[in-house]
């Protein structure tokens, strides 16, 4: 419908999984990638919070998306 989808990154403590927040935005990401038929015309943003930045390296990620 051309509207932007706007995901904040939340922890998965309550899932059991226990993923830290840069393993979280790797799983997102590599769902959405892998996903042939998602698409928003609008994009899409993944926020997240300030707090839970010190805990990832964006340039590893967008390093490693880079070369897969």
């Amino acid at each position: 419908s051309g509207h932007p989808v706007y995901m904040p990154l939340i922890g998965s403590g309550q899932s059991g999984y226990n993923l830290g927040k840069e393993a979280s935005l790797r799983h997102l990401l590599q769902c959405v990638s892998l996903a042939n038929h998602y698409v928003t015309t609008g994009g899409t943003t993944i926020c997240i919070y300030k707090d839970d930045s010190k805990d990832i390296s964006l340039n590893k990620i967008k390093y490693d998306f880079q070369n897969c």
